[in-house]
């Protein structure tokens, strides 16, 4: 089973290592009593943190600030560039970074703290922002932000993970995730999402990404914004220059058959060497368009990981793509809202449902 808002544990190759972290410890901090007033704070021990952390290019770095915690995410990053070598750090990890719940907040922190900073971390090539996991916030409560800045800030970077929501706020239906650009570098974008606006694949579309072999969208729901249709994807599946994109994962999607007969004709088809299907409602009609006329002659891997495929479908699946990795598991089970009271999914009129819902 894939893990409800599951936690990087490794980013670039590298394991993750939260900053704040002490043997093991957690936040390192000790009791100052205040002799003036009796009371007692408490006080992180940077130094002390820094002197336990590793060589900073060993290891990916988390930032991240608990909930309801008495360290805000300044502090945090303030102690990071000032006690770490941030020369050498090659991946980054932003977990939470809000003291109270993020659905209260727009504020766009995270990118301009990164993009203060940039020139102190100039190794960087491997970013994830809002690691955020189900314990802490759900995911469409993440408040979205423009990573434009971000990604002219940090040129050579060649990996970013963005993980956003749209909690039906009207103010997020105004914000842009990502605006038509130059980026030479980039290698791997994932952004994942339980509501993926139409214009963000648009403007991927648009931009110049040279470099991109690996492209990850997790497209979500209508109920939670999710207006993405086959024509916004057209400029992905049909470049009209010749593409590098090689993985293409099109995650968690509700239309995820109409997905799958979109992808399996378009000009791309061809050239993938990997294609995601999974955390979405794919049924029988989809497994129909990726077998008809064989579009995908070099598929080394095809993941369907929860799905609402028949069992003569999968067996179809295997034995149509014999050279080809084929994980079909997690199948799910359809079901209609009045099941669950507290609105975990919006079922189709099938009782089909995402992996990742409200």
């Amino acid at each position: 089973m894939v893990p409800d808002y599951y936690r990087l544990t490794a980013l670039g190759g590298l394991p993750v290592h939260a900053f704040e972290e002490l043997h093991g410890w957690g936040l390192a901090r000790h009791r100052v009593d205040e002799a003036a007033t009796g009371a007692a704070r408490w006080a992180t021990m940077w130094d002390e943190v820094a002197a336990g952390a590793p060589e900073s290019g060993t290891v990916a770095w988390r930032l991240e600030t608990p909930f309801d915690a008495d360290i805000r995410f300044g502090e945090l990053t303030d102690a990071f560039f000032t006690r770490i070598d941030t020369t050498a750090v090659r991946s980054l990890v932003i977990g939470h970074w809000h003291h109270d719940y993020l659905r209260y907040t727009s504020e766009t922190r995270v990118v301009d703290t990164l993009c203060a900073h940039a020139d102190r971390l100039p190794a960087l090539r491997h970013l994830a922002v809002n690691d955020i996991n189900i314990d802490t916030a759900d995911m469409s409560s993440i408040p979205p932000t423009d990573l434009t800045a971000l990604l002219g800030a940090f040129p050579r970077l060649e990996e970013l993970r963005y993980r956003f929501g749209r909690d039906q706020r009207p103010e997020d239906d105004e914000r842009f995730i990502l605006r038509a650009g130059h980026h030479p570098a980039l290698r791997r974008l994932v952004l994942e999402t339980t509501g993926m606006p139409a214009d963000l694949p648009r403007a991927l579309a648009d931009s110049d990404l040279p470099a991109l072999t690996d492209l990850e969208l997790w497209l979500g729901t209508r109920h939670s914004g999710g207006d993405v249709g086959p024509d916004d994807l057209s400029g992905i599946l049909n470049p009209p220059h010749p593409s590098r994109l090689r993985r293409l994962a099109l995650r968690n999607a509700e239309q995820a058959d109409l997905l799958a007969a979109t992808v399996a004709a378009g000009s791309i088809a061809p050239h993938l060497r990997e294609l995601d299907l999974s955390l979405g409602t794919l049924s029988d009609a989809g497994a129909d368009a990726l077998l008809d006329g064989h579009p995908f002659p070099r598929l080394e891997r095809l993941t369907i990981h929860h799905h609402f495929l028949s069992d003569h479908r999968r067996r179809l699946l295997q034995s149509g793509y014999p050279h080809t990795h084929v994980d079909i598991s997690a199948p799910a089970t359809p079901y209609h809202s009045e099941q669950d009271p507290e609105l975990h999914y919006v079922p189709d009129e099938y009782g089909r449902h995402v992996h990742f819902g409200v």
